[in-house]
C-alpha cells in the first residue's frame, strides 16, 4: 500500500506542476469577441473548486456510514389502455424521425454544400449531438423511442414476418467477448471525424456517413437481431445509454419477459451499478470523458506549444517533410495521435487511482472488480464538461435551426418566414460562459464522488475500508476538477 501512495503522490505533484508551470498564453476566444475579466485570479477559483470537492468526499464520509443505499424510486408498468396509448405514441415518434433521417441524408446528398446553409449539419452535430445528449442525460433516454434505425428494423421485421419471408431465419448469438468493443472502437471514430477530420459537417460527406452507417447497423440487426444489437453492439445506443443512467427517468421497452415501464428515480441513481460492468464499457466510458476534454484541449496555448515544439523540431524535420510530400496533413496527423493518446493517459491514469484505491482498502475488493464498478461514476464529469464545453455552441450555432427550417437545402426558400432570421450572439456571452463551467465541473465531480463514495460502500463489507478506497479516488477528482476549469478557462476568460 505504501508502494501505491508513493506513486500516486508523485502523479499527483507532476500533474500539479504541470497545470501551474505551464506558459499562460493567449488562446483564441471561442465564440465570443471578448473575453470576460476575473473578478480573482484564476488560481483561486481552481484551488476553491478543488477544496469543494475535497469537502464533498468529508461530507460523505460522516454522511454515509453504511452499505446498503435505499433511495425512493417509482416505476410504473404500462398495461391495458396505457400499452396501446405508448405503442401509438412510439409509431408516431418512430415515424417522425424517420422523416428527420430522410430529411437530413436528402438534403446532405441535394442541398447546399455550406454547412451553415444545409440544414443537415445543424441537425446532427447541433440539436441531436449536443441539445438531444443533454435531454437525454436530463430527463430521459428517448432515443429507445425515437431511434430512427430501430423504427426502420422493427417495420421491416414486422413487415417480413406478415409476408411470411424468410420463415427459416434464426440471429446468431451476439459473442460474448465481443462486448461493447463495436461500440467503443466505433465511438472513438465518430470523435475523430467530430473533432478532427473537417470534413464530417461537410453536407455530402456527413449524407454519405449516415448511409454507410445505415448500412452497419442494419447488418449487425440482421446478424444479430434486432434487440440484441441496439442492446450491444450499436454505438449511439451504448453511449446514450450510458448518459441516460444519469436522467430521473428510465424508459424500459417491452421485452419477452417483462412489459414497459417508466421509473422515476433520483438523479444520477441509474450510475450505481448492480455489478461491475465489463472492460469495453469501462473503456468506453473512459473514451467518451477522453474525447470531451481532449476538444477542450486542442482550444488551449499548451496544445499550440506542442504543435510549435513538433514544426521546430530538428530531429522530427526528416519525418515530417516526407509525410508532408506524401500530402499527409500533419496537423490532422498531430491530433489523431494526441487523441488516441488522451483516450491512453486517461485509461492509465484512471488504472493508476484505482489500482492504489484498490490497495488503500487493503485489497478486500481487487483492481479489476473495483475499477469496473466505480468507473460509472465518472458519467456525471462528462456530462458536465459536455455541458460547461457545448453551451454556448448550442445557444449560438442552435439559432441557424430557424433561418433553415424555412430554407432546409438552401435553395433560397423561405417556407415559413423565417429565412431571413440573423443570429442574436447576445443571447449568451463569456461571462455566462465561465460560471456555467464552474458550477457544472463541481457539481459533476462532487455528484462523481458521491456516486463512488456509495459503490464503494456497497462492494466493502469493511465501512474503513471502503473510506480509505476512496482516498485515492477523490485525489483524482480534485485534480481533474483543476485541470478541467484550467482547460475550459482558456478561450473565455482573459489570463
Amino acid at each position: 500500500m505504501q508502494a501505491g501512495a508513493t506513486s500516486v503522490i508523485r502523479f499527483v505533484a507532476a500533474l500539479v506542476a504541470l497545470l501551474f508551470v505551464w506558459p499562460q498564453q493567449n488562446a483564441e476566444a471561442h465564440a465570443f469577441g471578448a473575453r470576460y475579466d476575473l473578478p480573482l485570479p484564476l488560481s483561486l477559483y481552481l484551488y476553491a473548486a478543488g477544496a469543494a470537492v475535497a469537502l464533498s468526499f468529508v461530507v460523505m464520509a460522516f454522511a454515509m456510514r453504511s452499505n446498503s443505499i435505499h433511495l425512493p424510486v417509482w416505476t410504473w408498468t404500462l398495461s391495458g389502455r396505457s400499452v396501446t396509448i405508448a405503442r401509438w405514441l412510439a409509431i408516431l415518434l418512430g415515424t417522425s424521425s424517420v422523416a428527420v433521417l430522410a430529411l437530413i441524408t436528402i438534403a446532405g446528398f441535394i442541398g447546399n454544400v455550406s454547412p451553415v446553409k444545409n440544414i443537415a449539419p445543424v441537425i446532427v452535430w447541433v440539436l441531436w449531438w449536443v441539445g438531444f445528449v443533454f435531454a437525454t442525460a436530463f430527463v430521459a433516454n428517448f432515443w429507445v423511442v425515437i431511434n430512427p434505425w430501430d423504427a426502420l428494423a422493427r417495420a421491416f421485421c414486422a413487415a417480413r414476418l406478415r409476408l411470411g419471408l424468410w420463415p427459416g431465419y434464426v440471429p446468431k448469438s451476439y459473442p460474448e467477448r465481443l462486448g461493447s468493443w463495436p461500440a467503443a472502437f466505433l465511438f472513438i471514430v465518430f470523435a475523430w471525424l467530430e473533432i478532427i477530420s473537417g470534413f464530417g459537417e461537410l453536407p455530402r460527406v456527413l449524407a454519405w456517413l449516415i448511409v454507410g452507417y445505415s448500412a452497419l447497423t442494419w447488418a449487425g440487426c440482421g446478424a444479430f437481431g434486432r434487440n440484441t444489437w441496439f442492446l450491444k453492439g450499436d454505438v449511439f445506443s451504448q453511449v446514450l445509454s450510458v448518459y441516460a443512467r444519469f436522467a430521473p427517468l428510465s424508459i424500459e421497452r417491452a421485452t419477452p419477459d417483462k412489459p414497459a415501464a417508466i421509473t422515476l428515480r433520483p438523479p444520477a441513481f441509474g450510475l450505481i451499478p448492480k455489478q461491475p460492468v465489463s472492460w469495453s464499457m469501462l473503456v468506453l466510458v473512459v473514451a467518451m470523458l477522453a474525447t470531451v476534454s481532449f476538444d477542450g484541449f486542442l482550444e488551449t496555448p499548451a496544445w499550440s506549444a506542442c504543435v510549435k515544439a513538433i514544426e521546430t523540431s530538428s530531429w522530427l524535420r526528416p519525418a515530417l517533410i516526407a509525410l508532408q510530400g506524401a500530402g499527409v496533413n500533419l496537423l490532422k496527423l498531430a491530433e489523431t495521435i494526441a487523441l488516441l493518446a488522451s483516450i491512453l493517459l486517461f485509461l492509465c491514469t484512471y488504472a493508476l487511482f484505482l489500482r492504489a484505491a484498490s490497495a488503500f482498502g487493503g485489497g478486500a475488493v481487487g483492481f479489476a472488480s473495483l475499477s469496473r464498478a466505480l468507473v460509472l461514476s465518472l458519467v456525471p464529469i462528462a456530462i458536465a464538461y459536455h455541458l460547461a464545453h457545448y453551451i454556448s455552441y448550442l445557444l449560438l450555432a442552435g439559432q441557424f435551426i430557424i433561418p433553415l427550417l424555412s430554407d432546409p437545402f438552401g435553395y433560397g426558400w423561405d417556407l415559413f418566414g423565417t429565412a431571413s432570421y440573423t443570429l442574436d450572439i447576445s443571447v449568451i456571452d463569456a461571462k455566462a460562459v465561465w460560471y456555467v463551467a464552474v458550477s457544472a465541473i463541481v457539481a459533476g465531480h462532487i455528484i462523481a464522488v458521491m456516486l463512488s463514495h456509495a459503490t464503494a460502500m456497497a462492494l466493502y463489507d469493511d465501512t474503513q475500508k471502503a473510506l480509505l478506497s476512496q482516498l485515492p479516488v477523490t485525489v483524482l477528482m480534485v485534480l481533474y476538477t483543476m485541470v478541467s476549469l484550467w482547460i475550459l478557462a482558456q478561450p473565455v476568460v482573459s489570463l
